[in-house]
């Protein structure tokens, strides 16, 4: 039988020298941030769970996880702005509220609309008062007999987002006044509500 060497004290220094050079080995590939991807969520073909990109469109973070994008760059807000059993009607500021700090200088960017009861076509336009900006470029309209826009997705609505590329017109900054005006309706549509989707920039 081959006699085993034996550990000595200078081989056990050897070995705990070498252990603590790979735990700091490890410690710094802890610290290595991963590069992550600028990819288009909505074009990527088969992603795979768990993966991790960056949207290139909109710069938001975004993992996949049981069969769907998430994300934590949006908020989206349901809006009521007549009772269901009361009859949309022509008016400016229908509905007012005001940018508070955990929406202030993000984007204004996606909406939709919808009835409680469906009639006549009904149109909606989102205006920033402070700032004297419509925020859609071509209001939006829940045709008639319908309950519903017509597009998929929130951010299909044709949004103003011109202007500067630091400030642009869709941006909403603390404490500004935002108005729902509901700018023509018909007979029998009752109940508006409108979806806001704001991203932080």
């Amino acid at each position: 039988m081959k006699k085993q060497a034996a550990f000595t004290p200078e081989t056990l220094d050897d070995l705990y020298t070498r252990i603590h050079q790979l735990q700091e080995q490890v410690r710094l590939l802890h610290k290595t941030p991963t590069t992550i991807e600028r990819l288009r969520h909505k074009t990527l073909p088969n992603p795979a769970e768990a993966q991790i990109i960056v949207d290139s469109k909109t710069n938001c973070l975004m993992w996949f996880a049981n069969e769907k994008w998430r994300s934590k760059c949006y908020a989206v807000h349901a809006i009521k702005v007549f009772p269901d059993r009361k009859s949309n009607k022509v008016e400016d500021g229908a509905f007012r509220f005001t940018i508070e700090p955990d929406l202030a200088d993000w984007d204004l960017v996606g909406v939709s609309a919808f009835n409680g009861t469906a009639g006549s076509a009904t149109t909606i336009q989102i205006r920033n008062v402070t700032r004297g900006l419509d925020i859609l470029n071509t209001p939006l309209t829940i045709p008639s007999g319908q309950l519903t826009t017509t597009f998929d997705n929130l951010e299909d609505a044709d949004i103003n987002d011109g202007g500067s590329v630091l400030d642009p017109n869709n941006r909403g900054h603390l404490h500004d006044m935002i108005w729902i005006n509901c700018t023509a309706t018909g007979g029998g549509a009752k109940g508006l509500g409108v979806y806001i989707m704001h991203r932080l920039k």
